[in-house]
C-alpha cells in the first residue's frame, strides 16, 4: 500500500508538475492568461472538492442505513438495536451532528454528537404530533431517493443546519424517513481550515443574498433565526465579499467562466481583489456557489513564481516521490492496524483486537477514536453474551432470528451443596470471588465437551449439548464434561485444603429428553435458551443427590437411564442407583451414578 500511494502520488505530481513545466517553457502572455482561468477553476473545482468531501458521507451513511432497515439486517421495532446503529455510522462520520430517523409509527430517534466529538447524545421522542414530522411522512411516502432540504434553524442548540432525507421502504411498505444533520458551523469551520491552507477566503453561498459557510460563522452569528437560518451576504462582516455580484468580471478570465467559474476584480480603500465562484446544485433545492477571494498582488505573485518553478520542478518530483513513499508507510501503518484489529472483531476475538494508538492525522485520529470506543462497547458486550455461542449461531446461519424448534437435547445442572450455610460468615466479595472460581472451572469442563452455558442461577450451573449445532453424541459429551466437572474439583478442593479452606462439594444431574430451543424472550433482550419438561427433570436429578446413595464424595454425578442408554461407548463408568419419584414426574425416574472407566 505504501508503494502504491508512493507511486500514485510520485504520478501526480510528474503529470501537474509536468504540465506546468510545459506550460512555462512554450506559452507567451497570452497563454499565461489561459493559465490563470485554470487556476482560476482549479482553485473553485478544490473548494467544491473541499464542500462535497464534508457533505457526501451524509449521503453514504443514510444509504449504509437504510439498506439496513429495509434488508432486515436491523429491525426498526428493535429501538435499542437502531440507536446502538445509528451511533455507529455517526462515529463513523464526525462531519456529520445528527442522525435521526423518523419512524412511521411516530417515534422520532435522534443521536447527536457535539462539535468537539467528544460525547454522543441519544433522544427519542413521540412525533405523532409535530407538524414537520407529517410532512417528512408525506415526503417520504411518495420519494424515491434522498434529498436535500433547505437550511433550517434549531432554536435549542442556536444553530441552522443543512439536512439531508432519505425515505426507507421496505417492498411495499413505507417505514420512515432518515434524516443527516450538519451545522453551518461545522462547514464554516472546514472553509475556515481551507481558507488557511489556500492563504485566501472560502465562503459557500446560498443564491446571491445568504451565506451559508465563511471562516466569520464557525460560531453562531447573532442575526440567525427560525425566519432566517442563513445570515445575509452584507452582514456576515466580510466588506469583499459583500460586494461580489456588484465587483467587475475580468474579460482575461473569460475561459474560465465558459468552464461555470466566475472570477471578478474588485477595488477597496485602494486594496485590490481577486474574486471567483462556482455554481454548484446538488446540495440544497436552490444553487450554493462555492468560491474564494484573495489580494491580487498574491494571485500575481503565484503567476511569476510560475515562470521559476520550472527550474526545480523536476527536483521537486523526485524529492516527493521519496516523501510520498515515507508518507504512504506512515499512512498505511495505522490502516494495517484497524486490518489486524477488525479480522480479530470479525472472529469475535474481541481480547486479541488492540486499540489503535493516537494519530497526529486528524481524520485518523478520529477514527482511531471511534474504533476504541467501538472495541470498548463490543468488550463489555462479549461479557455479557457468551462468544462461543454467538460463533455457533453464526455458523448456523446469517439471519438474526432463529425460530424455536422441538429437539432431543442432553442437560447438566450443578448445585453446591450447603452453599447458603457456607456463605453466612463471607464477605460479598468472597462471595463472588468464589463463584467466579467455581464458574471457572465448570465453564471451561462444558466449553471443552462442545456445550452451551445456558445461565447461571445463584450457586447452579445450567448447559446443554446439541444445540445450536447437531451432536449426535451430546450424551457422551455431557458425561464427560461431568466427570471433567468432577477432576477439576477435586483439585481445587485439594488447593483450598492446602490453604485452611473448607472443600466445596458440589451435586451434577443429567437428563436426555425433548425441550424447544430457540430465541426466547422480549425483543430487546433475547436469549437462546431451552425449556421443557427434561430441563425440570435434570433439576430434579441433580436434588437427588444424597438421597440416591454414594453421598461421601466431593462431587456426586447422578444421570438419568435416558442419558445412560445415548452413550456411544463405554469409556464411561456408570452404577445404577434406583428408581426414584421426581416432582413434577408420574412415573420413576431411573438413576446412575456416573464414575471414571477403570479401562
Amino acid at each position: 500500500m505504501a508503494t502504491a500511494l508512493a507511486l500514485s502520488i510520485g504520478a501526480v505530481v510528474l503529470l501537474a508538475l509536468g504540465s506546468v513545466i510545459t506550460i512555462n517553457w512554450w506559452t507567451n502572455l497570452q497563454n499565461l492568461k489561459e493559465l490563470a482561468s485554470s487556476r482560476a477553476v482549479l482553485a473553485a473545482e478544490m473548494v467544491e472538492l473541499y464542500v462535497r468531501g464534508h457533505l457526501e458521507p451524509a449521503e453514504y451513511q443514510l444509504e449504509f442505513v437504510g439498506r439496513a432497515l429495509e434488508t432486515d439486517r436491523l429491525d426498526k421495532e428493535n429501538t435499542e438495536e437502531v440507536q446502538v446503529f445509528l451511533t455507529g455510522a455517526l462515529a463513523a462520520a464526525p462531519q456529520i451532528n445528527a442522525l435521526i430517523f423518523w419512524d412511521i409509527d411516530g417515534v422520532e430517534t435522534v443521536i447527536s454528537q457535539d462539535q468537539d466529538l467528544q460525547e454522543l447524545d441519544t433522544t427519542v421522542r413521540d412525533v405523532r404530533n409535530d407538524p414537520l414530522a407529517q410532512e417528512l411522512f408525506e415526503w417520504g411516502r411518495e420519494a424515491k431517493e434522498m434529498a436535500w432540504g433547505d437550511v433550517v434553524y434549531v432554536p435549542t442548540v442556536d444553530s441552522s443546519f443543512i439536512n439531508l432525507s432519505r425515505p426507507v421502504h421496505k417492498g411495499d411498505e413505507f417505514l420512515g424517513v432518515l434524516t443527516a444533520a450538519i451545522s453551518i458551523q461545522e462547514l464554516s469551520a472546514m472553509t475556515d481550515e481551507v481558507s488557511n491552507l489556500f492563504n485566501a477566503t472560502v465562503f459557500v453561498l446560498e443564491g446571491q443574498d445568504y451565506v451559508v459557510a465563511h471562516p466569520y460563522l464557525v460560531s453562531s452569528h447573532e442575526e440567525i433565526s427560525t425566519e432566517s437560518p442563513l445570515a445575509k451576504i452584507g452582514h456576515v462582516g466580510d466588506l469583499v465579499l459583500s460586494q461580489f455580484w456588484s465587483a467587475e468580471q475580468i474579460p482575461a478570465y473569460q475561459a474560465a467562466a465558459q468552464r461555470g467559474v466566475e472570477v471578478r476584480e474588485l477595488t477597496l480603500a485602494d486594496q485590490h481583489y481577486l474574486l471567483l465562484a462556482k455554481e454548484v446544485d446538488v446540495f440544497a433545492p436552490t444553487s450554493w456557489y462555492v468560491g474564494l477571494w484573495v489580494p491580487a498582488e498574491q494571485a500575481n505573485e503565484a503567476f511569476r513564481r510560475t515562470r521559476l518553478s520550472a527550474i526545480v520542478t523536476i527536483a521537486f518530483v523526485v524529492l516527493s516521490v521519496v516523501v510520498a513513499l515515507l508518507v504512504g508507510r506512515r499512512l498505511a501503518t495505522p490502516i494495517r492496524r484497524i486490518a489486524e484489529s477488525a479480522r480479530h472483531i470479525g472472529a469475535l476475538e474481541f481480547d486479541q483486537a488492540k486499540a489503535l494508538p493516537a494519530s497526529a492525522i486528524k481524520e485518523l485520529d478520529e477514527q482511531a477514536g471511534a474504533f476504541n470506543r467501538m472495541l470498548v462497547g463490543l468488550r463489555w458486550l462479549e461479557t455479557y453474551v457468551p462468544r462461543n455461542l454467538v460463533t455457533r449461531l453464526m455458523r448456523q446461519s446469517s439471519a438474526l432470528d432463529f425460530p424455536s424448534e422441538e429437539r432431543e437435547l442432553t442437560v447438566l445442572f450443578t448445585d453446591i451443596c450447603g452453599f447458603t450455610a457456607m456463605s453466612e460468615n463471607m464477605k460479598a466479595s468472597e462471595i463472588a470471588s468464589l463463584l467466579n472460581d467455581h464458574f471457572a472451572l465448570l465453564g471451561s469442563c462444558v466449553e471443552a465437551e462442545g456445550g452451551t452455558i445456558d445461565k447461571y442461577i445463584g450457586d447452579a450451573l445450567m448447559a446443554f449439548w446439541g444445540a445450536p449445532d447437531e451432536q449426535p453424541d451430546g450424551a457422551q459429551r455431557a458425561c464427560r464434561a461431568a466427570l471433567a466437572m468432577e477432576h477439576a474439583i477435586q483439585q481445587d478442593n485439594a488447593a483450598r485444603l492446602e490453604r485452611g479452606e473448607a472443600p466445596v462439594k458440589v451435586r451434577i444431574g443429567l437428563h436426555t429428553g425433548p425441550v424447544v430451543v430457540g430465541n426466547v424472550g422480549a425483543p430487546g433482550r433475547m436469549n437462546y435458551t431451552i425449556v421443557g419438561d427434561t430441563v425440570n427433570t435434570a433439576q430434579r436429578i441433580e436434588q437427588l443427590a444424597g438421597q440416591a446413595g454414594d453421598d461421601g464424595g466431593e462431587v456426586q454425578i447422578l444421570a438419568s437411564g435416558d442419558v445412560i442408554a445415548k452413550l456411544l461407548n463405554r469409556d464411561i463408568g456408570t452404577e445404577y442407583a434406583g428408581e426414584f419419584n421426581v416432582k413434577g414426574r408420574v412415573q420413576p425416574v431411573a438413576v446412575h451414578h456416573l464414575k471414571q472407566s477403570e479401562a
